[in-house]
């Protein structure tokens, strides 16, 4: 989730965001505490439709070599380009940042770890989780 503020200090979601109907409750009710005044309105989504791709990009992620990618300070697309799988699969290399790093990094610096190397990355695979 992302949440974005203007120089205004107005505030906004990204995207639309899934919430059971407890959590719902519970935001709703924080919102009324925070505003007082506020309105709910019921509405339906356009489709967000992905666009047509010709290919789908495959990373071994349990290869530590492609995971040390992550850790090297780089942009998505120098890292989609060192993968080999094209600048138009920048998605998948963010998801996993955001599944991989901060557990990585929590790991690391618990093992006072300053250099990352693959053996560093293998042995998180294997005992870090």
């Amino acid at each position: 989730m992302k949440i974005l503020i203007n120089k205004n200090g107005y505030v906004d979601f990204e995207a639309p965001i899934y919430m059971t109907d407890k959590q719902r409750e519970y935001f709703i009710n924080g919102m009324k505490k925070i505003f007082k005044d506020i309105q709910i309105k019921h509405i339906i989504e356009q489709i967000k439709e992905m666009p047509e791709r010709e290919t789908v990009a495959i990373v071994d992620w349990k290869n530590p070599k492609n995971l040390l990618l992550l850790t090297k300070g780089l942009t998505e697309e120098e890292i989609a380009d060192k993968l080999g799988i094209g600048r138009e699969h920048t998605f998948a290399i963010r998801l996993k940042s955001a599944d991989f790093l901060l557990p990585f990094y929590n790991w690391a610096r618990k093992k006072g770890l300053t250099q990352i190397t693959e053996k560093d990355i293998e042995e998180f695979l294997q005992k870090g989780r």
